[in-house]
């Protein structure tokens, strides 16, 4: 996302008229439009412009993007992507393209992962996909994988389970032992998951 920040800044020429408000949105954009998003579209005005790095990076749906652009189009701000260099208000049909395809390659992605999946449970794998909080794979001599406790992850979990503090606390506890889960800074959803599920 650095990257992506120094592309788009290199790329406004900045005068006294010019405002800039930098936002990194991490989150999926496939089912819904962000929050963010509509929140940056509120705020616009006639003459705004929305720069974003791809395509791909504002959508993977068009179907829920698609009456978002045009009211944005409509109110006359721009929404411009740098790397294809295309403007919605000017190359509408080559923006919607690139969202069109951007959709396609997700649900090729998805399909895959579906087969990679399916096949994992053919030839009997014990587990698919991301392993539980507090469990580790363990290979044995003759190959074989096995499931057992991650010692590391299943003491945050006794922490968690035995701390009798409100989560909010719990987090910032957490987060000020320098405690990560998955390299992560702990949020309440993952206590609270943590809580549920012990």
């Amino acid at each position: 996302m650095d990257a992506q920040e120094q592309e788009l800044r290199q790329s406004i020429v900045q005068n006294k008229n010019t405002r800039i408000k930098v936002i990194r949105i991490s989150k999926s954009a496939y089912k819904d439009i962000p929050k963010e998003f509509i929140e940056i579209g509120e705020v616009c005005k006639k003459g705004d412009s929305i720069l974003i790095y791809r395509v791909d990076r504002l959508s993977r749906n068009v179907v829920t993007f698609l009456s978002w652009l045009e009211d944005l189009n409509n109110r006359e701000v721009d929404i411009y992507s740098l790397s294809e260099k295309l403007s919605f208000s000017k190359n509408k049909l080559d923006f919607i393209q690139a969202i069109v395809n951007a959709q396609k390659e997700s649900a090729l992605i998805g399909e895959r992962i579906k087969m990679a999946f399916k096949r994992k449970k053919n030839r009997g794998d014990e587990r698919v996909g991301r392993l539980p909080y507090g469990k580790k794979y363990k290979r044995l001599q003759n190959n074989t994988m096995i499931i057992e406790d991650n010692s590391d992850e299943q003491w945050i979990i006794n922490i968690i389970k035995n701390n009798k503090n409100k989560i909010p606390k719990i987090v910032e506890q957490l987060n000020n032992l320098g405690i990560k889960k998955n390299g992560r800074p702990w949020n309440a959803n993952m206590v609270r998951r943590i809580k549920k599920c012990f």
